[in-house]
């Protein structure tokens, strides 16, 4: 991957043993996220990838299923949706270590189930579809800052006023990047 104008085939460069891979995303800082078949058993079971510099990296599935990228922010964090082994939907994040699925980032008890992420901005919030009394719709998840997400969903009520909001997103150790977003 190169910023050169011209077309790189991702999957031969990265040395991908499969038949398949899809590029479903890029960030302003070059990264590419998506999935690619790493197997090579003529299945095209897919598993959640990320290129950095055109070198790819196999990030693994939801619960042993099959996974897919759908966002990536500046930072390096990934969002997407998967199937796990026992056939259900996931919605996960990876930060860096392992993908988390969002359903146990989200408040027990909330009535939500999330089936799969779509983007992630650069603040850390999440636009993700989820199932809520039966019925499936689109939420907005926005960090607590103790590695947890509140939902904001259809019929949230509002203040119609603007609430100041700090958000953090990246790796608070030596050599990790953290950025800092003041919002409203």
């Amino acid at each position: 991957f190169h910023r050169d104008g011209l077309i790189h085939d991702l999957h031969a460069a990265a040395g991908i043993p499969g038949r398949t891979s899809t590029a479903r995303a890029v960030s302003e800082s070059g990264l590419v996220v998506g999935s690619a078949d790493w197997i090579a058993d003529f299945v095209d079971w897919e598993t959640v990838t990320i290129w950095r510099d055109g070198v790819a990296a196999n990030l693994g599935t939801p619960g042993g299923g099959e996974g897919w990228a759908f966002g990536v922010n500046d930072h390096g964090e990934a969002v997407g949706g998967g199937v796990d082994a026992q056939g259900n939907n996931v919605a996960w994040i990876w930060r860096g270590a392992g993908l988390e699925n969002l359903n146990g980032l989200i408040p027990p008890g909330s009535g939500w189930y999330l089936l799969s992420a779509w983007d992630i901005g650069n603040d850390g919030v999440i636009a993700a579809e989820g199932s809520f009394n039966n019925s499936f719709q689109g939420v907005r998840l926005v960090p607590d800052g103790a590695g947890s997400y509140r939902i904001y969903g259809t019929g949230c009520a509002g203040s119609g006023g603007f609430t100041p909001r700090l958000f953090c997103s990246g790796w608070a150790e030596p050599g990790g990047a953290i950025a800092l977003a003041v919002v409203n």
